[in-house]
């Protein structure tokens, strides 16, 4: 949720009224950067750029999570290998 937060501050840093909080929000994005490169390190050899662009993967979780959610409160089935799931 802290990632979602911090992309969110920083888009909303974009607009003139939030203007006053863009280098802070900068550096909240480049601490959530080096620590996502810290944590990636330790799982594999990723490069820096990986952590940089981690809004990018961020955003298809959230697709994900809500087709999802979606799927499960309105129209009650959930498609998995080929295999309808019906759910209460």
């Amino acid at each position: 949720m802290g990632a979602t937060v911090c992309v969110i501050s920083c888009l909303a840093s974009l607009l003139p009224p939030f203007a006053v909080y863009r280098p802070m929000q900068a550096v909240f994005y480049s601490i959530y950067a080096a620590q996502f490169w810290w944590m990636l390190r330790r799982i594999g050899s990723f490069t820096p750029l990986t952590a940089l662009l981690f809004p990018v993967p961020l955003v298809f979780f959230h697709a994900t999570f809500w087709r999802s959610a979606h799927l499960v409160r309105r129209k009650k089935k959930v498609t998995w290998k080929g295999h309808t799931i019906r759910t209460r």
